[in-house]
C-alpha cells in the first residue's frame, strides 16, 4: 500500500518564494513615474517662461555695481523714476565693467550735458539706467564709487570724496 504524498504549506505570514511585483504594483510605479516626469517638465517650462518674461520686462530706475581694483564690490540701486517727467535730460544705457571715466564720458555724450571728473578713479562700474534723469544716474555712480557730486553753472562735477574725520 502506497503512502499518499504530503502537501507542505508555507508558514502563515511568511513570504512566498517569488517577488511581490505584480500588475497592480507595476501600474502604481508607472503612474508615479509619469507624474514625476510631468511635474519636472512643468517646472522647466515655468522657469523658461519666467526667464523670458524677465528679459522683456523693462525696469525703470538705476542700478550700479562697482568692482574695486583690489577686489570686493559695492552696489547701489536708485528708486524708479517718478511717472511725471523729471526736468532735464534723461539717459538710457547699460554698461558692464567699465572704468568710471569712460562711463562719465558716455553719459556726457548721450545726454549732451557737461560732466567733469576731477581726479583719478580706479573702480570699474556696471550701470543700467532706463529713462533715468542724468543727475540721478550720476548720483548713483558717485555713491557707488565713493565720489561727491556737485553742480555748478549747469556742469556736474564728480570728485573724490574726502575721508570722514574721525
Amino acid at each position: 500500500m502506497g503512502e499518499e504524498p504530503v502537501m507542505v504549506r508555507p508558514p502563515e505570514g511568511g513570504r512566498r518564494g517569488g517577488p511581490r511585483v505584480g500588475p497592480a504594483w507595476l501600474q502604481r510605479a508607472n503612474t508615479t513615474l509619469v507624474l514625476l516626469i510631468v511635474l519636472a517638465a512643468m517646472g522647466f517650462a515655468l522657469r523658461a517662461l519666467s526667464k523670458r518674461a524677465a528679459e522683456e520686462l523693462p525696469v525703470p530706475g538705476i542700478y550700479v555695481k562697482v568692482r574695486a581694483a583690489r577686489g570686493g564690490a559695492a552696489e547701489a540701486r536708485a528708486a524708479p523714476v517718478p511717472a511725471r517727467r523729471a526736468p532735464g535730460p534723461v539717459v538710457t544705457l547699460e554698461a558692464t565693467l567699465v572704468d568710471v571715466a569712460s562711463l562719465v564720458q558716455l553719459i556726457e555724450e548721450r545726454s549732451k550735458t557737461r560732466i567733469v571728473l576731477s581726479g583719478r578713479v580706479e573702480q570699474r562700474v556696471s550701470l543700467r539706467a532706463q529713462n533715468a534723469p542724468v543727475e540721478a544716474a550720476l548720483e548713483a555712480v558717485a555713491a557707488a564709487a565713493n565720489l561727491t557730486l556737485t553742480r555748478r553753472d549747469g556742469t556736474y562735477i564728480l570728485s573724490a570724496a574726502s575721508p570722514p574725520d574721525g
